[in-house]
């Protein structure tokens, strides 16, 4: 997906719509059929509705409105009577989203953002639970997407599926703990409405015809590090069952000294006296939305993933530990874990200035790899031997990827496997997905690529990019038995994997769980097939204290 991630610049309205247009199911009243459906949760009764196979429920509250209650840890939803209706997508939190259409949700923004999505079998009677934890980072996205319609994968699976939205940005990721003592134990608030989120599940999703004991929370890139931070956090234990991350291993949490820095130049930027912070209370959300996009200037997005701005932090409380303290790897030993990355992930960050840099020599290729995480110029040079060692055909642009890719999310994916399997408790498995799309003048794996074929939303014309090069190559190219192979795949294997904590299925060779010795993954393609060693022996050994 080409996202210009320096300007923040928010798609038009008009687009927004297109976009939305281009799904079967939007969000738009026109779209919603007549039939109606009628639940009973422990809360009050919601008037979703109908398809020819579906039960459909969107902008259910989980939570109360945030607005008066900003940085606050979320209060759930309070009983009501009559009906309230869940027929279209509820509010996201205010963002700058500069991400395609197919990406976007064409609902206004709000502090009262806390809902969820549901798409459940007309049918069902205690099915398994898929709740996706959406991506944007911790800075924007929702579970409104086009690109996460849960129709296709309901359907196919006889699952239900959830999408949920929380707070982001400085609504969801400002702590104000150490500095405000009425706000002492209540940081990360956006990762505590994910933790209310699973608690709603639990109290009401067997009215959908659900199993709460059956739930896989999965999400990717952004959404991948909120299931690795959910893996970590000792209040969410028990609130789901099976785990997948895709494409964000996090690796780590950021520090209260970094945090109360992000309050201060919060506070410079809208004008608050930094002694004050508490004043950011009462800054309307209007003036905050654009003053958080400055955390991104520049190259602030190129770097370790789990210290960048605005993400969650060690708290003490929520998060009393690291992801990779054993105390943390101790929560969640006995949940299966499915865990991976596209082969060619460092493609959309390395493009952020609108082009994919081709080295013409080993300076420029070093220089480019540089920003990405301090390794220092010997471990770099290290990390290139191997690769050119394990890929001699490859030209530098190629390696550059390559290389990038392990550095940015390949190494932290593998050592996240790694850590799960030594625990000897439940499996894990590991995947890479290599189909290839048109971007950058080449074809790329590319970061979110896996999002559409496990939605069964592939089809949408601007999934990659809003470029009607790139839709006209797609469109051209693919829409083939091979495409739809690699989507069946995907989909079977995430059911599968919700239903039995194990991935195999028919549409893929026999999948063995993940090891130290023989470190097996399938690699999803035209023909998907089991691999070893997602990476280099030598190239582990380089990155492991990275």
């Amino acid at each position: 997906m080409k996202l210009d991630r320096r300007n923040f610049v928010t798609a038009s309205t008009a687009a927004l719509l297109a976009g939305r247009g281009l799904l079967a199911s939007s969000a738009s009243d026109a779209a919603i059929p007549a039939a109606r459906r009628m639940v009973k949760t422990a809360e009050g009764t919601l008037r979703g509705y109908e398809t020819a196979k579906l039960a459909i429920f969107k902008g259910v509250a989980y939570g109360e409105d945030t607005a008066h209650r900003r940085f606050q840890a979320p209060v759930p939803v309070k009983p009501w009577n009559g009906v309230r209706d869940a027929l279209t997508y509820g509010s996201p939190c205010y963002q700058n989203n500069p991400d395609p259409p197919a990406w976007q949700d064409a609902q206004p923004e709000s502090e009262d953002c806390l809902k969820l999505n549901i798409w459940a079998p007309k049918d069902a009677r205690n099915v398994p639970v898929m709740v996706w934890i959406h991506g944007g980072g911790y800075w924007w996205g929702s579970g409104g997407m086009p690109a996460y319609d849960g129709s296709a994968l309901a359907e196919r699976g006889g699952v239900i599926v959830v999408t949920v939205n929380h707070r982001l940005n400085v609504f969801g990721y400002l702590n104000l703990g150490s500095l405000v003592p009425e706000f002492e134990n209540i940081g990360n608030p956006g990762h505590r409405d994910l933790v209310e989120a699973l608690r709603w599940i639990q109290r009401n999703i067997a009215a959908f015809g659900g199993d709460a004991q059956q739930v896989t929370i999965f999400g990717e890139s952004g959404g991948g590090g909120k299931v690795t931070t959910l893996l970590s956090t000792p209040s969410a234990k028990g609130l789901f069952q099976r785990a997948i991350v895709q494409s964000l291993s996090a690796p780590r949490f950021r520090t209260n000294d970094m945090a109360q820095k992000e309050v201060r130049d919060l506070c410079a930027l809208v004008g608050v006296d930094p002694n004050n912070p508490r004043a950011l209370v009462d800054v309307p959300a209007t003036e905050l939305k654009p003053a958080y996009a400055e955390f991104f200037k520049g190259d602030a997005l190129i770097g370790d993933i789990g210290l960048l701005p605005l993400a969650p932090v060690q708290d003490g409380n929520l998060l009393p530990y690291q992801p990779r303290d054993p105390r943390a790897m101790a929560l969640w030993a006995d949940v299966p874990l499915l865990v991976g990355t596209t082969r060619d992930e460092a493609v959309w960050l390395m493009s952020q200035n609108g082009s994919l840099p081709n080295p013409s020599n080993d300076e420029e290729l070093l220089a480019a790899l540089a920003p990405m995480r301090h390794l220092g110029r010997p471990r770099l040079d290290a990390l290139v031997r191997a690769f050119r060692h394990q890929m001699p055909n490859a030209d530098r642009q190629h390696l550059m990827v390559a290389v990038g890719t392990t550095i940015w999310m390949g190494a932290d994916a593998v050592r996240q496997a790694d850590m799960k399997a030594a625990l000897d408790a439940a499996p894990v498995y590991y995947y890479r997905f290599d189909w290839e799309e048109p971007f950058m003048n080449g074809f790329w794996a590319l970061h979110g690529g896996d999002v559409g074929f496990v939605f069964g939303t592939q089809d949408l014309p601007t999934i990659v990019d809003a470029k009607s090069d790139v839709i006209a190559e797609r469109s051209k190219r693919y829409r083939n038995k091979e495409w739809y192979a690699v989507r069946d795949a995907m989909m079977d294997s995430w059911i599968a994997f919700a239903k039995t904590g194990n991935p195999g299925n028919k549409t893929v060779p026999d999948w063995p769980a993940y090891s130290l010795a023989s470190r097996s993954f399938m690699r999803f393609d035209v023909h998907s097939s089991v691999a070893q060693d997602p990476l280099p022996a030598e190239v582990i050994a380089l990155m492991y204290d990275a």
